[in-house]
Order: C-alpha cells, then sequence, then structure tokens
C-alpha cells in the first residue's frame, strides 16, 4: 500500500497514465466508431482530452460536475453535428474500457480503493450515458415532422 491519502493516489496514477489512455481512447473511437471516422484523428484527440481530463478531474475530487458540465456541452455538440446516439455510448465504453485495467492494475495492492475506484468509474460512466441518452431525446423530441 502506498502512504499516500487516496485521492492523491489516483490523481498520480491517472496523471501518470493520462497521455497512454487518451492516445488508446482516440485511437480506438476513430477506428472503430464510423461517425467518428470523418474527422480527423487530432480532433478525435483534443475532443477526448477534454473528457478524460473532466473525468480525472470527477474522480480524484469525487465530484461528478467535472464530467457532467463537460458532457453537457460536447455530446449536445455532437447530436447537433449528426453523430448518432449508439457513436456516443460507444465512445463511453471505450473510455470505462481503457481506464479500468490501469486503475485495477496500480490499485491492486489496495482492494478496498481499487474496488471503490472502480465502482467511481462506472457510475461516472453511466451518469454519462443518461446524459448522452437525455440529449439525444431532447433532440428527438424538439423535431419538426416534415411534411410529405
Amino acid at each position: 500500500m502506498s502512504g499516500q491519502p487516496p485521492a492523491d493516489r489516483i490523481a498520480e496514477i491517472l496523471r501518470v497514465h493520462r497521455a497512454t489512455m487518451i492516445e488508446i481512447i482516440a485511437r480506438r473511437i476513430h477506428q472503430e466508431i464510423p461517425d467518428y471516422q470523418t474527422a480527423p484523428l487530432s480532433i478525435v484527440t483534443e475532443r477526448f482530452t477534454a473528457i478524460v481530463d473532466a473525468m480525472i478531474a470527477s474522480l480524484t475530487a469525487h465530484d461528478p460536475t467535472h464530467l457532467t458540465q463537460v458532457l453537457e456541452q460536447a455530446g449536445r455538440q455532437r447530436i447537433v453535428q449528426g453523430y448518432g446516439i449508439q457513436a456516443l455510448l460507444t465512445a463511453a465504453d471505450i473510455v470505462e474500457q481503457t481506464m479500468t485495467p490501469v486503475l485495477t492494475r496500480e490499485l491492486a495492492d489496495d482492494p478496498d480503493l481499487q474496488a471503490s475506484t472502480i465502482r467511481r468509474l462506472t457510475s461516472l460512466v453511466r451518469t454519462a450515458r443518461h446524459i448522452l441518452s437525455r440529449i439525444n431525446l431532447d433532440e428527438v423530441v424538439k423535431q419538426v415532422p416534415k411534411k410529405g
């Protein structure tokens, strides 16, 4: 076990792995999700740098508003730009799939901290999925039917 306070330890782990996680997330999203393939990889990387940074801030501060504020804006922009809800939800899954193994591995020596951190990460991703789904619903409900 580390002598650092848990929040400091999590922050340090995420700081050390941040660039690699962002690179993996952006590359996977760009390669695996057709809606994101129309944007250059550099733009996808920029967008998900903001998401990962917000996720890290929320995890280390125990405050979901860092992530929710970024997602409200980014999610609405992507939906308006024509990205499908499934693309956004799949991107959220890729973020979780990338961050979970890092935290699992790096916190293996402290099972309680590991479990609570993974539980918070999972909750944040569920919240992200909810926010994105709500934004999508708002846009769908607001659509005016086209006259035939």
